[in-house]
């Protein structure tokens, strides 16, 4: 049994996993531990807030480090320890009187050893020992059993104002207003906060409540009642205003401002706790869990985290469902990028509402000025017969503003048709009116007024006048036209004009919409254009807003170009370097292996034998002697890089051996392997994680992945005879031997070796008929008889045989052929030909005596 007390000393070393202080010292907090030294001391707050740095710093200043043990608790040799009752009595035993003892990464532990810790810090304090214990506050149940004892919570470890002059984030980043040391200090955006507390395993209240504070970042304590329930919500929020800080919450003024952290960033911390979050809460899974966060973030205009949120936790089609139920509201808080990646996401494979999720794709598209794929919707989906009014009208638009001739003449009969039909004198549907403006885009300024005249006259909604006017001035604009034809023009298009401004005028910056918006815009430019007079300007207030709201569309079409060149030279590469994507890869013997590795490529043979090298240099095969050491190196061979377990392995390598047996003889051979691909004293080939183990696929290649790529390019591939004649040498060479002809007894490799025996048979009988009927019988009578003479119970075989033996004129061996395959049929396994093959024989039989 390895001492590990005696590894816990430090003799004058930092404990190398333990960051250093010298770049940021809190003298501060060393000041508060030194002031009692004769007490334990807990420093308990979450993960990143520097507690085992603070720790460090103490034993550097005081101690230097001698007379220092550094114990860390996330070992299960802790606990093994605390179980034995020997921790106190070893260091006493090494380190003598006035050691310093630091356990670090307290785990959580049940009633009985909290004791057992507690009575050996007592033992150590009364030796003379000073004690510092760094734990999560979800782990420190220590309050009751040393009441002397010192505390530096969470809140003694943020930041002061001086120390956050020192900080590496600007002061205008949405992580500057954090305290917290990984935050302020490091280069962490927030994920080792979330993946810490995620870790923690606090109470399922607690850690609910403090996903949906991440989530909505600011917000009312009041709001999360609903989801966290009211009898658990008071004291989740009670335990997080004390132990986590970086989650703003005061009980006080019922409010919390969370640490701003990216969606995904969060989505990775809470990877594994999702499901302890939902069973916390209200909700009956995690996608209806987010569809209520987005609903309260779209209700505070955050329409780009809700997006988020959605596609991070939401299944594919509930992603689709809420998209099209908010599609209105995402597009009037001119939520472009975020709506368009989701749509991405999920709306192309939604079945339901595919159509007005197309339709509000496209009005996003053109926001974006994405004009080539917002047309590409509109001519899909605007002239469909079973699509809605709503839906129809959005795409009739976005023909009528960005189409060519033929889609403006086109969409604007169909717009012109369909709001016709709408009740005349009566209010006009919201479809109705923005068809209506839809029918008169192209049309000119003076049609657009007229149009929102007889829209405002018959009670239209906001929305479609906003669009009319809007484009109408853009119109104007355009034009540079300083007069009107008659008065009466002038009259209507000032009319216009001044409900424009007075819309502006009432509409707060903090609300205006990406409609409103554009109308304003248009509205400035024609008057900075001279088209309309000078008292038509917007309010100063609603034209900062308006241009802050196209400066943030401006950047989001930037990123959709960027995101879309990169996207386009990636599919470009894709198809230059996968034109014939089953093409068969020849043998390398390249020595090099993946980027950025030293390493060689390891090539092993499993085909008639093992055999491996490492580059260039045969391995000695003494070091696979042993039968179970050969075995798991095909099984992690044949997984291609996949990760197999352990227990998995156990099972198959020993099914019949007790448990604890097998994971002897496990490291055993592990060991034995380890050794056999040993390259310059280190392994990098094997890897090993917790219960799982693989072969790094980047340094890995077989006769097995060669094999089936010939396989696949002979099924699929483009005919070439000089590559597949090489091909049909190489089967019929280096591959032609069984998988691991050694191992007799695995199930694993038997089932592996038939399927590849299937597999080679199917791309030969495949390869035979493919050139058979390009009019290449010869070449196809040599792929068929490798597949007839490789397994003679297949029927296909030997009918692939029989119709190259018919093309290549040899109908006498077609007839023994088939003569042969009856009686194997009939003495092995006692069932007659198919008709198919019974037919291949009428027509050689029927061909000859036509002949003669």
């Amino acid at each position: 049994m390895s001492d590990f007390l005696m590894s816990c000393s430090c003799k004058g070393r930092r404990p190398k996993y333990v960051a250093s202080s010298a770049t940021h010292s809190r003298p501060q907090l060393i000041a508060d531990l030194l002031r009692s030294r004769d007490v334990a001391r807990f420093l308990v707050a979450p993960t990143g807030f520097g507690k085992s740095t603070v720790a460090a710093e103490y034993a550097q200043v005081v101690f230097s480090f001698r007379r220092t043990f550094w114990v860390n608790c996330e070992s299960p040799c802790f606990l093994r320890d605390l179980d034995a009752g020997i921790i106190a009595s070893r260091v006493a035993e090494i380190g003598g009187a006035g050691s310093l003892v630091v356990f670090d990464d307290l785990p959580r532990m049940d009633a009985s050893r909290v004791e057992v810790f507690s009575e050996v810090v007592d033992e150590l304090l009364a030796a003379g020992s000073e004690v510092l214990v760094t734990c999560t506050p979800t782990c420190d149940a220590y309050s009751d059993l040393h009441r002397d004892r010192v505390k530096l919570s969470a809140r003694r470890f943020l930041l002061t104002d001086d120390e956050m002059k020192h900080t590496v984030r600007a002061t205008d980043s949405p992580h500057a207003k954090c305290r917290a040391a990984c935050v302020a200090w490091g280069s962490d955006d927030g994920g080792c906060l979330v993946a810490g507390m995620a870790a923690e395993e606090p109470p399922a209240s607690v850690l609910l409540a403090a996903f949906l504070m991440l989530a909505m970042g600011k917000g009312s304590l009041s709001e999360l009642v609903s989801l966290v329930g009211a009898r658990h919500a008071n004291e989740a929020i009670s335990l997080i205003e004390e132990d986590y800080p970086f989650l703003g919450v005061c009980a006080r003024e019922d409010s919390f401002d969370a640490v701003v952290i990216d969606v995904p960033v969060l989505a990775q911390g809470f990877s594994r706790a999702v499901d302890r979050v939902v069973d916390g809460s209200t909700c009956g899974d995690a996608s209806e869990l987010a569809v209520c966060i987005a609903a309260m973030l779209l209700e505070r205009g955050a329409a780009g985290r809700a997006c988020a949120v959605v596609r991070s936790f939401a299944t594919k089609p509930a992603c689709a469902s809420w998209l099209a139920a908010h599609g209105a509201d995402l597009l009037s808080a001119a939520c472009f990028k975020p709506a368009h990646e989701l749509f991405v996401y999920a709306g192309k494979n939604a079945r339901q509402n595919r159509i007005l999720l197309a339709a509000d794709e496209a009005v996003r598209l053109a926001a974006l000025d994405d004009a080539a794929c917002a047309l590409f919707l509109a001519r899909k989906f605007a002239f469909s017969r079973s699509i809605d009014p709503e839906s129809r009208s959005r795409l009739l638009l976005v023909a009528s503003c960005l189409g060519d001739d033929e889609d403006r003449r086109r969409a604007e009969s169909v717009a012109a048709e369909f709001a016709a039909r709408a009740k005349v004198g009566g209010p006009i549907a919201p479809a109705a009116a923005f068809s209506l403006v839809a029918a008169h885009i192209s049309k000119g300024v003076m049609p657009l007024a007229e149009a929102w005249g007889e829209l405002a006259s018959r009670g239209a909604p906001d929305g479609p006048l906003v669009f009319a006017a809007a484009m109408a001035f853009w119109a104007l604009a355009q034009k540079k036209t300083p007069g009107f034809a008659s008065p009466e023009d002038a009259r209507a298009v000032e009319r216009v004009a001044l409900w424009a401004c007075d819309l502006a005028a009432r509409t707060p910056s903090s609300a205006m919409s990406w409609q409103c918006a554009f109308l304003v815009m248009s509205l400035s430019r024609a008057v900075e254009e001279g088209s309309l007079p000078t008292r038509f300007s917007p309010a100063a207030d609603a034209l900062v807003a308006a241009r802050a709201i196209e400066a943030a569309r401006f950047t989001e079409c930037a990123a959709h170009r960027r995101d879309s060149l990169r996207e386009e030279r990636a599919r470009a590469e894709r198809e230059r370097s996968s034109r014939d994507r089953y093409e068969a890869r020849p043998i390398r013997s390249e020595t090099l292996g993946a980027p950025g590795s030293s390493a060689p490529i390891l090539y092993v043979r499993l085909l008639g034998g093992l055999d491996v090298r490492i580059g260039e240099q045969q391995v000695d095969m003494q070091a696979f002697s042993r039968q179970k050491t050969k075995t798991l190196l095909a099984l992690l061979v044949l997984a291609r890089g996949r990760e197999l377990s352990r227990e998995r392995l156990l099972e198959t390598l020993w099914p019949d051996s007790p448990h604890g047996c097998a994971i002897k003889n496990f490291y055993s051979v592990w060991s034995q392997l380890k050794r056999g691909l040993d390259y310059e004293g280190t392994c990098p080939y094997l890897l090993r994680d917790q219960g799982g183990i693989r072969l790094d696929a980047r340094l890995l290649r077989s006769d097995v992945a060669e094999l089936d790529s010939i396989c696949r390019a002979l099924s699929f591939g483009e005919i070439d005879l000089e590559r597949w004649r090489d091909h049909l040498e190489a089967i019929d060479g280096s591959y032609s031997g069984d998988l691991l002809p050694s191992e007799s007894v695995n199930d694993d490799i038997a089932a592996a070796r038939r399927r590849l025996r299937i597999n080679l048979v199917d791309s030969l009988v495949c390869a035979s008929g493919r050139l058979l009927e390009s009019g290449e019988p010869r070449a196809a009578l040599w792929f068929a008889r490798e597949a007839a003479g490789r397994d003679r119970s297949r029927e296909d075989a030997c009918a692939a045989l029989m119709e190259a033996q018919l093309g290549a004129g040899q109908r006498a061996a077609a007839i023994d052929t088939y003569l042969s395959c009856r009686r194997y049929l009939a003495e092995e396994l006692g069932i007659d030909p198919s008709p198919s093959i019974v037919a291949l024989y009428r027509s050689a039989v029927e061909a000859e005596e036509a002949l003669e």
